[in-house]
């Protein structure tokens, strides 16, 4: 999974014009020496979803990322800080290998975690995360291989 700070992006990702056939086909322009973050999360606790809603002549599409990070450390905390009151696009591997996007720069989502330290050495310590925005005019898309091989990620 890979996490992007809209702050990280010049102007606005993905727009109409990005979106040919269904996928979004041209990636996005990067801040000079601004790199992707890849996030690794406990199998099965990852899920991008949409959702189609409102009046006719008003519909549009809610876009939901829901994630967990196990572990606690200054690593993790550090990194979580950067998300705080600060827009994000989710990019997800699906099970095939495909790769999908929520969100935009111009309507982000805002990332929410919870941290749960456990009551005892068996239970599960880390943060549970949680980031949506409605307002969309397209569902979750996916992105093509090309976009998503020329991405600068973070070593």
């Amino acid at each position: 999974m890979l996490v992007v700070n809209c702050k990280d992006i010049s102007g606005v990702w993905p727009k109409p014009a990005d979106i040919v056939t269904g996928e979004i086909a041209t990636g996005p322009t990067m801040v000079a020496t601004a790199k992707i973050a890849t996030y690794q999360f406990p199998d099965g606790t990852f899920s991008l979803q949409d959702a189609q809603d409102g009046e006719p002549g008003f519909q549009s599409y809610k876009h939901t990322a829901g994630f967990m990070l196990a572990g606690f450390s200054k690593t993790i905390t550090a990194e979580l800080a950067k998300h705080l009151n600060s827009g994000s696009l989710i990019i997800g591997e699906m099970n095939d290998g495909q790769y999908s996007l929520v969100g935009a720069t111009d309507n982000p989502l805002y990332i929410k975690a919870a941290f749960n330290s456990g009551a005892k050495g068996s239970d599960k310590r880390g943060y549970t995360l949680k980031a949506e925005q409605d307002g969309f005019m397209w569902g979750v898309l996916p992105i093509k291989s090309t976009v998503v091989t020329a991405l600068t990620l973070l070593p």
